[in-house]
């Protein structure tokens, strides 16, 4: 059996606990990106009563075809289903352009922050990873920071010259009404041979650039540079979060990158609100949270705050306060955050008031062993009444 962790549930306290050290300490993160991650971005359920598909639905009512056979290469064994398949994804197109990067979003762009992301890979065709300043495309795997398993669908492409580009206005309207723009670098290179006299070739139709089931992915060595580049660089923690891991390309890919994680004595977390086969992953994920990966980075937050803190705002006052000449013995020198942070681990802070700007005071006791619990620390001051830290993930 996978061990299972929910939020809710008293007894994975420990576990949720030893789940935020692993991500914590690790050194070398590779993340791993489902569809649960897009649907909290505000990108409608297509199963829905208001979902893309139905939408569809009725504007094609006599057609015949499943949700699932939309992102199925079958489809354009039909002129009708490649109808519908350019009009869903036109719409597609326009609710991923409303949609805004989730917690899940930020948390792998922390971890790239404090240089601990090797790599993420996503089944995600919404490109959401840039909005939070991560690299996107198919160059040099040492420089690509997110790996489209499934494409970019704000791009359009030819199959037959197989020139990219961005999508128009005009491309929009078309495709919204089931039709494909044609190919103007086909048509232009059509128009060259017509004038020289030679054998006409046949003109592509753009369609998104998105690599259907059935399909052969056109940057497949790419991918195969970067898995091969992550696994010699032997990570320490792989998250895989928001798939139920049912395609077998991405069952192959966490194989394979858990195995290189497990050799290296690290985690592999598996944060899905749908179980998997325990026979079928048992000895390859550590963990299951079973639970919302947003929900997941809520929690994170609060056990080990100072994570997601940026260290760049931090702004503590010192005060100095005066002795009282009365006083027989000098009292104990009082510190502020700055003082004592980084501090040697022989030295436990204290409590001890707030200053009148609302900043946390402390007192340091040398006399004392015990090491400094920072994330604990971190919590007291965001209970402050005036916070000195800001939060990265909203």
């Amino acid at each position: 059996m996978i061990p299972q962790l929910r939020l809710d549930d008293p007894e994975s306290a420990r576990g949720l606990e030893d789940v935020a050290q692993y991500l914590k300490k690790a050194r070398r993160v590779v993340f791993i990106t489902g569809a649960g991650v897009s649907c909290n971005a505000g990108i409608p359920d297509f199963r829905s009563e208001d979902g893309l598909y139905n939408i569809v639905k009725r504007q094609y009512p006599e057609a015949v075809v499943k949700g699932k056979d939309l992102f199925d290469s079958i489809l354009f064994r039909d002129p009708l289903t490649v109808q519908i398949f350019h009009t869903f994804m036109a719409g597609l197109r326009k609710s991923i352009l409303d949609a805004h990067p989730t917690p899940t979003h930020h948390l792998i762009k922390r971890l790239r922050e404090k240089k601990k992301l090797l790599r993420c890979y996503t089944q995600n065709i919404d490109g959401l990873e840039k909005q939070v300043g991560l690299s996107l495309g198919y160059t040099e795997p040492q420089s690509l920071e997110v790996v489209q398993l499934h494409g970019d669908i704000h791009l359009l492409k030819c199959p037959n010259c197989m020139i990219e580009r961005d999508w128009t206005k005009e491309d929009e309207e078309l495709l919204a009404s089931g039709k494909a723009p044609i190919c103007s670098e086909c048509l232009h290179a059509e128009n060259a041979r017509a004038a020289c006299g030679k054998r006409s070739r046949p003109v592509g139709l753009l369609r998104p650039n998105i690599v259907l089931y059935g399909e052969e992915h056109p940057y497949g060595d790419i991918i195969g540079k970067c898995l091969a580049r992550d696994i010699k660089s032997a990570p320490d923690l792989l998250i895989v979060a928001g798939t139920s891991l049912k395609v077998v390309g991405i069952r192959h890919l966490v194989k394979d990158l858990a195995k290189a994680v497990r050799n290296k004595g690290g985690k592999v977390l598996f944060v899905n609100r749908t179980p998997v086969s325990g026979s079928m992953w048992k000895g390859t994920i550590d963990y299951h949270l079973e639970c919302d990966t947003d929900a997941w980075v809520s929690d994170l937050k609060e056990r080990i705050p100072l994570f997601f803190m940026n260290q760049s705002k931090i702004k503590v006052k010192q005060e100095k306060r005066l002795l009282d000449p009365q006083t027989p013995e000098k009292p104990p020198k009082k510190q502020t955050l700055a003082n004592y942070y980084p501090v040697s681990p022989k030295i436990e802070p204290d409590l001890l008031d707030s200053s009148p700007q609302g900043f946390k005071v402390f007192q340091v006791n040398p006399q004392r062993a015990a090491p400094i619990d920072y994330d604990l620390m971190a919590k007291e001051i965001l209970l402050s009444p005036s916070p000195t830290f800001s939060l990265d993930i909203k």
